[in-house]
């Protein structure tokens, strides 16, 4: 709370320095993330938009400013979901599908291989809501494509825990469609491979909530 209060001192003193603009949207993307494991989405909610309008007050304020389409596209997909979560699920879809315009947007050679990941994520975040929405076809569709998209990613870097763990989520939440499909064979074949990565990763599980950052 101490380093919260002093990026907001130092925002008040310069408000247009983008170095302290980053750093206190990031310092509420923590605070979302804590509050949503403390299971407080309603307040979450509300830091995951302060941390959108910042890294999008900074995008139009510094557009150059280093990673910063990647930040944007990662702030308006976490605000999304969090949206989603709470029951708003066409503005949640809509505002996710905005921040994987902004993954899309990332120039070619710029961090591509994160930017394929987080991208990858983003996408599974959209598959997460038409789920929740009930379209299953659609859900599945972007998991699959998902998988194949971090696949090579994974083999050729097999002690990136991170991809590893991104690939077992995929097969979890493909896992969990099949289920809702009642394709009970092929959801148990998932998801007992999800959870072997999981024990293999010596992790208990990962969260539907989990984003890069």
């Amino acid at each position: 709370r101490a380093g919260h209060g002093v990026s907001q001192r130092l925002l008040k003193q310069d408000p247009t320095n983008p170095k302290v603009k980053s750093e206190r949207s990031i310092e509420f993307q923590n605070m979302a993330l804590m509050l949503d494991a403390a299971g407080d989405r309603a307040h979450g909610l509300e830091a995951y938009r302060k941390f959108y309008e910042l890294k999008r007050d900074l995008f139009r304020t510094n557009p150059e400013y280093r990673m910063i389409r990647r930040s944007v596209g990662m702030s308006t997909v976490m605000l999304g979901y969090a949206l989603a979560r709470m029951g708003s699920r066409d503005e949640g879809l809509k505002t996710v599908e905005d921040g994987i315009g902004f993954f899309e947007s990332v120039p070619k050679g710029q961090d591509e291989i994160n930017v394929r990941r987080e991208l990858a994520i983003a996408r599974q975040k959209r598959a997460d809501i038409l789920l929740m929405n009930g379209d299953i076809a659609g859900a599945l569709q972007i998991y699959r494509e998902g998988r194949r998209s971090l696949e090579p990613m994974a083999k050729a870097d097999p002690k990136n825990t991170m991809l590893q763990l991104d690939m077992a989520g995929m097969d979890y939440q493909e896992g969990r469609a099949l289920a809702a499909a009642g394709r009970y064979g092929e959801a148990f074949i998932k998801l007992q491979r999800a959870a072997k990565a999981f024990e293999k990763l010596h992790v208990p599980g990962r969260s539907a909530d989990d984003f890069p950052h």
